[in-house]
């Protein structure tokens, strides 16, 4: 039988105590000459910069909220956290204004991403167009947009809050 001192004691108790609880005390006592291995907590994920997201106008509610969703994805692939609610503040705020004309049988996307910071100047800018086949005459052009070029779109607003311009 193996005896430990008082001290010993206490400490092995207050760390089994602490992992029952899940504060992970245990993970700073090693009896190993190697240091403890940390690892991040499942889901979270470090961030640069918060985003407030601004008005996207031009497009149907039904293509803005596929626009949300990407931009959101694309912001957490740049470490950038989308803030999308009501009384949300942010290092930059996020605005586009999205055009969709047709032409003959074209479909011409042009898009202009506005990034503001906080006390309300412009501290950046993304301009661009995209381009798509058309098909009908007197549909939607927003209904022909594929996902791939609002993907495009999606990450030229998320670029344009990380070059800033």
């Amino acid at each position: 039988m193996r005896h430990f001192s008082l001290p010993a004691t206490l400490l092995l108790l207050i760390a089994a105590a602490m992992n029952l609880l899940g504060c992970g005390f245990s993970e700073y006592l090693t009896f190993s000459s190697s240091p403890p291995v940390r690892t991040d907590p499942v889901g979270l994920t470090p961030v640069i910069s918060t985003v407030k997201l601004g008005p996207i106008s031009g497009p149907p509610k039904a293509t803005a909220d596929r626009m949300v969703r990407m931009l959101d994805a694309a912001a957490g692939k740049a470490k950038l956290a989308l803030l999308n609610y009501d009384g949300a503040g942010g290092d930059y705020l996020l605005r586009g204004d999205l055009k969709a004309t047709r032409y003959r049988d074209k479909i011409r996307v042009t898009y202009n991403w506005y990034v503001l910071d906080r006390q309300g100047n412009e501290v950046g800018r993304k301009l661009g167009t995209e381009q798509v086949d058309g098909a009908s005459v007197g549909s939607d052009p927003w209904s022909e947009i594929p996902e791939d070029k609002l993907q495009i779109i999606a990450e030229a607003g998320i670029a344009a809050v990380i070059s800033r311009g």
